[in-house]
């Protein structure tokens, strides 16, 4: 397997390279030129879901079947920070433990992990967010299953070592913990499944080291992948709460040297953008995760909302740290002509639509 990938590499480094247990070879998505992400397989709805839950983190025995996907390191370093997508019995299970445990390729069958894990960590998530739904119903009604994005910073990250030419192949495993969840016994999570399959097809595996593979879905028996995303850095900030409303404000980066308005910003995001997401922790809801994919180093970031005062702060972007910088508590609403000051220009346009209504 390594000499196959190194070869397609070599061939396709610009763009990456994959290898299917079938021998049919997939492109991958082309790399962002400073990706915030290590790997990016994100859900594409209406995918189906799957069962992986294990029964309790130190006795991580599939219960009855964890599932797994694999994914290529091209550049060594480390994994800070893990996303995942998939089904909750209810949005409390958000704030249960999760069971994450990453494998080497098994030698003797490289679309296969090998038996022990070389990392394992519990992990509850911080940030949860209802983003769709799957093609599948929820047993015993018409209600199609929600699905979340979940992400949790792991307690001590994963460095992964690779090279374009020789890429490193490793598995990754997400589970619920069956002792730790809402109903000990049903499932509270299912991991989403996702298209195209990248690398090797995604599996499942049982208490007895039967694997499943690959994984079909269940409203088309068509083959699936895992939906999940691996983060090589994050910023991380707090918002004035009347600003943390999904498409109200737009966060900007910018060039030291340039700090917002005469400048064009390198990057900019909406706040319901695929690339922010909120915090589960009802004493932190306004806490928001923002994934920039402009190079390491120092920039000033810009929160933008209408009828706001834009407000700049410091940043920091560096691999292998998740930044925690100010936080934007003083929006102050009001600059109504966008002029960047709230005066009686601004009292003039509100008195004279004073009263009005649609």
């Amino acid at each position: 397997m390594r000499t196959i990938l190194s070869k397609l590499c070599g061939l396709v480094a610009a763009v990456g390279c994959v290898s299917a247990a079938s021998a049919q070879v997939l492109p991958n998505p082309v790399p962002l030129p400073f990706p915030s992400f290590k790997w990016d397989q994100r859900y594409t709805p209406p995918r189906a879901t799957f069962t992986s839950k294990v029964t309790a983190c130190t006795q991580p025995q599939p219960t009855p079947a964890v599932a797994l996907d694999d994914w290529l390191c091209t550049k060594t370093g480390p994994i800070l920070r893990i996303g995942w997508w998939g089904w909750l019995s209810g949005t409390a299970q958000s704030q249960r433990p999760f069971y994450i445990a990453i494998y080497r390729e098994d030698p003797a069958n490289t679309c296969r992990p090998f038996p022990q894990p070389i990392y394992t960590a519990c992990v509850v998530p911080d940030q949860v967010k209802l983003v769709s739904k799957s093609c599948e119903f929820v047993p015993g009604t018409n209600t199609n299953r929600p699905i979340y994005y979940l992400s949790a910073k792991l307690p001590t990250p994963f460095t992964q070592d690779g090279t374009p030419t020789n890429p490193q192949h490793y598995f990754l495993q997400i589970s619920e913990i069956d002792t730790q969840s809402l109903q000990f016994g049903p499932e509270d999570f299912r991991w989403a499944g996702r298209r195209p399959i990248q690398v090797c097809p995604a599996m499942q595996r049982s208490a007895a080291g039967v694997f499943v593979q690959p994984i079909l879905d269940a409203c088309d028996n068509i083959e699936d992948d895992l939906s999940f995303r691996l983060f090589s850095r994050s910023i991380t900030i707090v918002l004035n709460p009347a600003v943390a409303i999904p498409g109200s404000a737009t966060i900007s980066l910018y060039p030291v040297a340039g700090t917002g308005g005469d400048s064009l910003p390198m990057e900019s995001l909406s706040l319901n953008f695929t690339k922010i997401t909120y915090s589960v922790d009802p004493q932190r809801t306004n806490t928001v995760s923002v994934d920039f994919d402009s190079p390491d180093g120092n920039y000033i970031m810009e929160v933008r909302a209408p009828g706001a005062l834009p407000q700049r702060i410091p940043v920091t972007l560096q691999e292998g740290t998740e930044y925690q910088p100010s936080s934007f508590f003083d929006v102050f609403y009001g600059d109504l002509d966008g002029d960047g000051f709230i005066n009686t220009n601004d009292l003039a346009a509100m008195l004279g639509s004073f009263g009005r209504s649609s």
